[in-house]
């Protein structure tokens, strides 16, 4: 969508950066498309990481999709596994 409406360069962020998986695959179809993709390791939760990568490029626009998957059944729900899978999507929006 960002690509085919316009965005010509495109940082991608996550904590595993090039190494997680299928992240070299999106980098290359979005590159196919014409934008110029820059794959980052970096924990958005930590906020120093952050302001080190943000203070190295100039965005224009961000789209917070951060997550961490943990499924379990609610009765097992434990404030440690909450807290895994709410930090990236609480803490670093």
């Amino acid at each position: 969508w960002l690509v085919r409406n316009g965005a010509g360069q495109l940082l991608l962020t996550s904590r595993r950066g090039l190494d997680a998986p299928g992240a070299a695959e999106l980098r290359d179809e979005l590159a196919g498309f014409g934008a110029t993709v820059t794959v980052a390791a970096c924990d958005v939760a930590d906020r120093a990481a952050l302001a080190g990568l943000l203070d190295s490029v100039e965005l224009s626009a961000v789209f917070h999709t951060a997550g961490v998957l943990d499924d379990g059944v609610v009765d097992g729900l434990t404030v440690e596994r909450f807290a895994t899978v709410a930090r990236p999507k609480v803490d670093a929006a």
